[in-house]
């Protein structure tokens, strides 16, 4: 089993000593000032600027994942706890938990490029265009704060 399979499978922690469910019990406080699970959460096939100890998703990671129950359904779950973080499950593109990151510059739009890319990269693609959908919804609401930068490496990770 691959490092990010058994991460993703609650069998190993990060290297931390973290496990997938730590982060989803977490309070909002620790997943807004905490910096270095992100990667861990939602991998990649490239190395992070922002976090050297988090995994790389490989391509054998990436075909093992994508056929493992029981990875898909933990990354649903970490894909949940981001959102209902995010506020996105809501209907209002004012709600106070979007007004929490809807701010200049915020760290959070490359959280959001991550989560896109990850959820495309490990076969959740219907949560990727979810969470696509609700970024534009957003962006249209609040194109003076988020830049079309940020919008356009959305675009990117779901390939629009």
């Amino acid at each position: 089993m691959t490092t990010i399979e058994s991460f993703y499978c609650l069998q190993s922690p990060d290297n931390l000593g973290r496990k997938l469910s730590d982060y989803w019990a977490a309070d909002d406080e620790w997943l807004e000032n905490t910096h270095n699970y992100i990667q861990w959460m939602f991998p990649l096939q490239e190395k992070s600027a922002f976090n050297m100890n988090s995994p790389i998703l490989s391509e054998e990671d990436r075909l093992k994942c994508i056929w493992n129950e029981e990875v898909y359904n933990n990354l649903c779950t970490s894909f949940n706890t981001m959102t209902v973080f995010y506020g996105l499950w809501r209907t209002t593109n004012h709600s106070p938990r979007i007004q929490r990151w809807v701010t200049p510059g915020n760290h959070n739009f490359l959280r959001m490029t991550r989560i896109l890319k990850s959820c495309m990269l490990l076969g959740a693609e219907p949560q990727a265009r979810f969470l696509f959908r609700r970024l534009e919804e957003i962006y249209k609401d609040h194109s003076e704060i988020i830049t079309g930068k940020a919008m356009n490496f959305w675009c990117d990770a779901v390939g629009k």
